[in-house]
């Protein structure tokens, strides 16, 4: 299963964040999200400032993409870069210039998703439609082949080894490099080992 949800500060509704994750992210690490602006704003003022809410769940890590997209489209969240889906940002660096214009809308402008909530009947809907679901030993085996290594569901695509190089060029270390895209110094480290023997 995969989500998209909105992260957000808590006393500024407006400074927010949309992304897509499994649910095992969401329900083991209370994942928040992991885009540089999002990472940096949890690293400066603490997990604790911020909520989260889920705005979809979806069966097909596509559909949680496209989903992904949409909702962007629709709420212009203040920390996402780009349009969603997949990472895009890979080498993409926004200049100072059009950082102060998009700070400089964002002021003052009421989150869209403000005072909105799930109807109970959306709720019931979504639990429904995972309820009660049990796979073929066919199907399992199937499945664990469909999400070995890169299509493994928990494998970050979102951490592009070419960011990885770019921070480490900028003088970052790899403690910092983690920290900043919210995963740990291990996996940091074996993405550029992996690099390194292909």
């Amino acid at each position: 299963m995969f989500v998209v949800y909105l992260t957000y500060k808590k006393e500024h509704p407006a400074h927010n964040y949309i992304g897509k994750t499994d649910t095992h992210n969401i329900e083991k690490y209370n994942y928040m999200g992991s885009g540089i602006y999002i990472a940096r704003a949890l690293s400066k003022y603490g997990k604790e400032s911020f909520t989260r809410e889920i705005l979809g769940e979806y069966v097909n890590e596509q559909d949680a993409y496209d989903g992904e997209m949409n909702f962007i489209k629709e709420y212009s969240p203040y920390y996402n870069i780009d349009g969603g889906g997949r990472g895009r940002m890979s080498g993409f660096k926004m200049s100072q210039e059009s950082k102060d214009k998009v700070s400089k809308s964002k002021k003052g402008v009421p989150s869209k998703q403000k005072g909105k909530k799930h109807t109970e009947e959306s709720k019931k809907n979504m639990s429904e439609g995972s309820m009660g679901k049990i796979h073929t030993k066919e199907t399992k085996i199937k499945l664990s082949t469909l999400h070995s290594g890169k299509k493994n569901p928990r494998y970050r695509n979102d951490i592009d080894i070419n960011d990885i190089k770019k921070l480490i060029e900028q003088g970052l270390t790899r403690n910092k490099i983690a920290k900043l895209m919210g995963t740990t110094f291990r996996t940091i480290d074996q993405r550029l080992k992996i690099d390194n023997n292909s």
